[in-house]
């Protein structure tokens, strides 16, 4: 298979938010959230050394998502839970959010997704994108 369609159908059942009770009793256990997404591993790994640097100013349990297995074997058993970030759509976007229920979103580098930004803003959650550049034209689209 190639290695899009791999990293895409990793945790596909989890990113359409067909989580399993286990996972549904665990994550109502511990949210609120501050959810933090990292890509792949290297936006993950500079996710982790920020959140290491302000961790004990956080109140809240961190969930970290990435859209590859490699990503989030990277982040498990360093935050509270890591899960594959959902299908970027959306139900499955609102659906994940209303189960963790994120106090605040942080994104390494521009891995940005309009459902996600557009039902952060109508739920009132910050947003802050971090270590990104982005140009004057696509910040206004």
């Amino acid at each position: 298979m190639l290695r899009p369609l791999r990293i895409a159908a990793y945790g596909l059942k989890e990113r359409f938010g067909l989580w399993d009770q286990r996972l549904r009793e665990e994550v109502a256990k511990k949210a609120p959230f501050l959810w933090a997404h990292g890509a792949s591993v290297g936006e993950v790994q500079l996710t982790l050394r920020l959140l290491e640097e302000f961790r004990s100013h956080i109140p809240w349990p961190i969930l970290l998502t990435s859209m590859t297995p490699q990503g989030l074997g990277v982040a498990r058993g360093k935050v509270d839970i890591a899960l594959p970030f959902p299908i970027p759509l959306g139900l499955p976007i609102r659906t994940f959010l209303r189960r963790i229920n994120p106090r605040a979103i942080l994104i390494a580098e521009t891995e940005l997704w309009p459902p996600l930004l557009w039902e952060a803003e109508r739920r009132g959650i910050p947003v802050v994108l971090f270590n990104a550049r982005i140009s004057d034209g696509s910040f206004k689209r």
